[in-house]
């Protein structure tokens, strides 16, 4: 592989390609050739900056010269939402029916009923509430209650809402008082909540419910919780017995926990403890169910005659499946993954059963499993296909052309203008709730629409939902062009590798922003763009500027091609390294040497990359037959790790 050798020496020319970009390819603004809305979109603006302003004057005479703009209950929105801690019943009714047809009419009700709850107008408040999943709305309805002479039902409904497995709003602490000194609070349900609070690993939480609990009840929350921290605790309790349902709760919850580091110990424990207590059923299966997963992850299986007990088991079949295949363990990948595919029938586990007999000498039959499963556009449709050797399937259903479509429904309409006005929260809003009510044919097309003004990472994301999986063009576009043909050329990669890694990270998003900070269009850390860039010999670039599409390309390619060039071609391992790291990957890849590549995907620790590998060489193979590459899915130089 030659990616990196020839990088230095054209670095002059790196320098010379624009990093500016299309205004067809910007998200953060739609150019539509319209040169009313265009004026319109800069009143509707300036009309908002009037309102911000308290410009009231200038804000009615825009609105008036918006009568007709899409957006022209927007602003009856903004204006309602300026002095919406004002607004009686009355008036928030008004609005309700007028603007029913808004998907913020909701969410604004949502907010006023918020606001009059804080200013303890209890009874406007209890003739407006619906039933509501919001915390903050719950406990301001039980105070409302409360505020109404209805203590007993407020009191009797407080006990779901502090049964909580975390913090609830602070709006609801003044009812936790009251309801405290009740005799609806009892240790009880603070066991309850312990219980949910220590499952859902909220542990400063779960010490603060241990000053609610006293005598026996107290030593045993506290045993609870320390099991929790330290589980190999549970095989040095003197004191604690079986008796009673919250010493068999800690047993099976500290065995659960140790299961997972060390099941051998687990086991011996609980083999004296099963013989001398009595446990329930579902207890019992529990406890078992967790020793079998934290020993099958040493290659140690169930026997023959403890599956079918176990069979059953939530997620049991597809954990001992997985940990088979990771250790390469064919008779208990076959069954394993057939008790899996019987609970859910899934194409992975329709693969690793083909895999299976073929290695268990079945090779006509796991053969023509492979055939069917490379039919499909997938991940391991594309494996099945390259282990058969044989052309992948793409079933694209793509449609040739739309240059006589227009949208005309209104809520696409006001989808556009908000995200060309800078809206994308609402303009996503109006989206969705558009997909809730079109035909397919129109959703079809109205995704093309999208997609024609720019809106790609939408309609990468609402595609499928919206029945088009099939419909590639709208999955995989190709923007960026001129960007990515420079990146490609200038690293020896293929456009296809760069498409898929673009499209996985951030959906062609040059603005998007990850939680670890990640940036632009291939995601790169302010960090690693900036060792990117010193290995080119160029300065060190700013956060700002790692949203420009072309720079952001430049060196995220570069950085991918290093990879590569670092574990010697093997492109699967340069993707996993550049989702989780080098040092992780070189981990991973210790005395792996010879091992089938599908088999090592399968043994990345972390979820997250494991899809992401999966993902990239899936969207890379798309993307090349898309662009009539003919780029294998595997060369035999990828097929085991070297």
């Amino acid at each position: 592989m030659q990616c990196i050798k020839h990088l230095v020496g054209l670095n002059l020319f790196l320098l010379v390609i624009s990093v500016t970009f299309s205004v067809s390819n910007s998200y953060s603004s739609i150019d539509v050739p319209d040169r009313k809305n265009s004026e319109q979109r800069k009143l509707y603006k300036k009309a908002l900056s009037h309102l911000s302003k308290g410009q009231i004057k200038n804000f009615v005479k825009a609105k008036t010269a918006l009568a007709n703009y899409p957006l022209a209950d927007y602003l009856e929105y903004h204006q309602f939402n300026r002095l919406l801690h004002k607004r009686s019943p009355s008036q928030m009714k008004e609005f309700k029916e007028q603007y029913t047809q808004l998907p913020v009419t909701a969410l604004t009700e949502k907010r006023w009923l918020k606001l009059v709850g804080r200013q303890r107008r209890w009874q406007p408040f209890l003739d407006n509430y619906d039933d509501s999943a919001d915390p903050e709305l719950k406990c301001l309805y039980a105070r409302a209650l409360y505020g109404t002479n209805q203590k007993e039902k407020a009191l009797k409904l407080t006990a779901s809402l502090w049964i909580q497995p975390e913090s609830q709003p602070k709006v609801c602490d003044p009812l936790f008082e009251a309801w405290k000194q009740t005799k609806y609070f009892n240790e009880t349900v603070v066991w309850s909540r312990l219980q949910l609070t220590i499952q859902n690993n909220e542990r400063q939480l779960s010490r603060y419910l241990l000053r609610f609990l006293s005598g026996s009840n107290k030593q045993l929350g506290q045993s609870l919780y320390s099991t929790h921290i330290q589980p190999n605790r549970i095989t040095k309790f003197k004191t604690l017995g079986a008796s009673t349902e919250k010493e068999r709760q800690i047993i099976v919850h500290g065995l659960s926990r140790l299961s997972t580091k060390a099941p051998s110990q687990a086991q011996k424990t609980w083999d004296k403890l099963s013989t001398k207590y009595s446990f329930t059923e579902k207890e019992t299966q529990k406890v078992n169910a967790a020793i079998r997963l934290g020993l099958s992850k040493q290659n140690d299986f169930p026997s023959e005659e403890d599956r079918p007990s176990l069979v059953n088991v939530k997620g049991f079949s597809s954990a001992m499946a997985d940990d088979a295949i990771r250790h390469v363990n064919w008779r208990e990948v076959n069954y394993w993954a057939k008790q899996a595919n019987n609970i859910e029938q899934n194409i992975k586990w329709d693969y690793w059963l083909a895999r299976a007999k073929i290695e268990l000498g079945e090779k006509d039959s796991g053969d023509s499993d492979l055939e069917n499963i490379a039919k499909q556009r997938h991940y391991y449709g594309f494996m099945a296909s390259s282990l058969l050797n044989k052309a992948p399937h793409l079933n694209d259903a793509s449609l040739t052309t739309l240059t006589a479509y227009q949208a005309t429904n209104t809520r696409v309409l006001r989808a556009k203008e908000l995200f060309a006005v800078g809206d994308d929260v609402n303009g996503r809003r109006e989206w969705y709730k558009a997909l809730t009510e079109l035909s397919d044919q129109e959703k079809l097309y109205s995704i093309y629409f999208m997609s024609n003004i720019g809106r790609t990472p939408l309609t990468i994301r609402t595609a499928t939902r919206a029945g088009a999986q099939d419909h590639l063009s709208l999955r995989f576009p190709t923007f960026y062009q001129q960007e990515f043909r420079a990146a490609a050329l200038t690293t020896d990669l293929s456009i296809s590798l760069l498409y898929a890694v673009a499209r996985q990270e951030s959906a062609f998003n040059v603005q998007a922003v990850s939680s670890a900070n990640a940036r632009g269009l291939m995601q790169l850390i302010p960090s690693t763009a900036k060792l990117a860039a010193r290995r080119m010999g160029l300065s060190s670039p700013s956060v700002a500027r790692l949203h420009q599409p072309g720079l952001n390309i430049k060196l995220g390619s570069f950085h991918l091609a290093w990879l590569i060039d670092r574990y010697e071609g093997q492109t699967a391992l340069a993707i996993a390294a550049y989702n989780a790291g080098e040092t992780r990957v070189d981990r991973w890849t210790k005395n792996k040497k010879g091992m089938s590549l599908d088999i090592w995907i399968e043994q990345i620790p972390f979820k997250e990359t494991r899809n992401y590998v999966k993902n990239v060489l899936a969207f890379r193979q798309v993307y090349s037959l898309l662009l009539d590459q003919s780029q294998p899915f595997l060369t035999d130089e990828n097929r085991y790790i070297h």
